[in-house]
């Protein structure tokens, strides 16, 4: 399931002026946590928009570590710009039903980045 969420330049602002800690994002598959550090900067360039769409053209050794579960592609825009580099945190929460012979302590988040390279992440299951 693709999703998209935008938080206006305006919005952000109020956040700042309002001392707001965090800017959440949120849709049925994912919740996005932007921290100060994070929003404050990229309220200078635009809209924020957070893209989760299902990832395509995985690599061989992607498709056997992951198996059936859920691959995205999640993209950060500020304006019409992508955002690689973040001052703050950006916190990721997704919808994922586990299977009957799955543990939700044997589930992990993995970054792939552009060379097809699995990288670990700092991430936890809840059930």
């Amino acid at each position: 399931e693709s999703t998209t969420v935008t938080v206006s330049k305006e919005d952000l602002k109020s956040a700042i002026e309002n001392k707001e800690k965090t800017v959440t994002l949120a849709t049925s598959a994912a919740k996005f946590e932007l921290d100060k550090k994070a929003f404050e900067p990229l309220s200078k360039k635009g809209d924020v928009t957070i893209s989760l769409t299902p990832a395509k053209n995985l690599n061989k050794q992607v498709k056997k570590a992951i198996g059936n579960r859920p691959v995205y592609d999640i993209v950060l825009k500020a304006g019409d710009k992508k955002v690689a580099n973040l001052n703050g945190k950006l916190n990721i929460s997704l919808t994922y039903k586990k299977n009957a012979k799955e543990k939700a302590k044997g589930l992990f988040v993995a970054y792939v980045n552009n060379n097809g390279k699995i990288l670990p992440t700092i991430a936890k299951s809840v059930e």
